[in-house]
């Protein structure tokens, strides 16, 4: 059993980090495909992900009263690679239309994969770290196969080898024990359970502020520089900020046991929002969205995913609709408040200060959290 135990964890630990690596091998392509469509637009652009993550999300809570999850995701993820392909045949002539389109779809599928088998994975406490450490290996793998793939070949081709990703996943899954990874409800009576509401919230206004950090980074990569070079920065950034989280592995210890994690990174987006009001410029906002992404990835989201284990018995929907929908929510929100202040004329200077309300009530959602959980 040992062995078989040895086995199955490496198993679990390669889809993790393949799912992670496709995640973030295609984000720069559709940060690029943001900034042809327009920075001005960014209301549009959440609205279509977040219709697309509405209807998957009804798609899955309908597919799990139907039939087995479990049985399912494979099938899924052989349909989302047929999707990559014709994706790939449309990239040839790229137009704002089809940057909407790829930016909508990507940013639908990509969460609901890394919601779905990260719940289908995750079936205890004891093996969370290691799932995250896999899915940090895949985010900085993910952003230097598309650094290379810009240099030597045409970005589209990211379509296809996402494509052969999301089939070797959906092959290895249908291999793994299904026995030895679920847990029934009984292994858990005595979990604590999952404050949705409060998490709820204290997403949605996640993705609101993150998509006001997106939106300075969109903004001043547009006016600074040409399409082609920008690619490369979102690259660049990306492989900057998972190279970090992989270097820096003491934070996942030091998060797990920090009942303060879910306060510590709105209070450091207070601060960056006030740096953005000083400084507007690439460079502020390049250093904002990484230190923002830093500090998800290794001191939230560890404890995030341990307060769903604690809770196994959610159904894969629930989780679901609160990694996509209220995740894209948020954005929607965000995106429709930054069309909101272009209109009445709001510099980018003060931009940035109509965002530090909802980082205060932010920090006060993650407190609540804190002292109960």
């Amino acid at each position: 059993m040992a062995a078989f135990t040895g086995s199955q964890r490496k198993l679990t630990s390669l889809i993790i980090f393949l799912v992670s690596c496709n995640h973030f091998m295609q984000r720069p392509l559709r940060d690029m495909m943001a900034t042809l469509y327009g920075a001005e637009n960014m209301n549009w652009l959440m609205t279509g992900t977040l219709a697309g993550s509405v209807f998957l999300s009804l798609v899955i809570h309908r597919l799990e009263k139907k039939a087995c999850m479990i049985q399912s995701i494979p099938h899924i993820l052989f349909l989302m690679s047929a999707i990559q392909i014709l994706l790939y045949f449309s990239f040839q002539n790229p137009t704002p239309l089809l940057a909407l389109i790829y930016f909508g779809y990507t940013g639908t599928t990509s969460l609901t994969l890394l919601s779905l088998v990260f719940r289908r994975l995750t079936h205890s406490q004891e093996g969370i770290k290691n799932l995250i450490a896999a899915s940090s290996l895949g985010a900085l793998s993910g952003p230097l196969i598309t650094w290379g793939t810009a240099n030597l070949f045409r970005p589209p081709l990211l379509l296809l080898l996402s494509c052969l990703i999301l089939i070797g996943v959906a092959v290895i899954l249908r291999c793994i024990n299904d026995d030895q990874l679920i847990h029934s409800a009984d292994n858990h009576s005595n979990s604590q359970s999952f404050p949705l509401k409060r998490m709820t919230l204290f997403t949605l206004l996640y993705t609101f502020i993150a998509t006001g950090f997106y939106y300075f980074l969109i903004k001043t990569t547009s006016i600074s520089m040409n399409q082609g070079d920008r690619l490369m920065v979102f690259s660049l950034i990306d492989i900057i900020i998972n190279g970090l989280v992989v270097l820096i592995p003491v934070l996942f210890n030091y998060a797990s046991l920090n009942a303060l994690a879910f306060i510590i990174l709105p209070f450091t987006s207070l601060l960056l929002y006030a740096s953005l009001g000083i400084l507007p410029s690439l460079m502020m906002a390049a250093i904002a969205i990484i230190l923002f992404k830093l500090t998800h990835l290794t001191i939230l989201k560890p404890v995030r995913e341990m307060l769903f284990t604690s809770s196994l018995i959610t159904p894969y929907s629930t989780k679901n609709f609160m990694d996509t929908t209220i995740y894209r929510l948020g954005d929607a929100l965000g995106g429709w408040f930054i069309t909101l202040l272009i209109s009445l004329e709001i510099s980018m200077h003060q931009m940035a200060l109509y965002f530090l309300p909802a980082t205060v009530l932010w920090i006060v959602t993650g407190y609540t959290i804190s002292k109960k959980h």
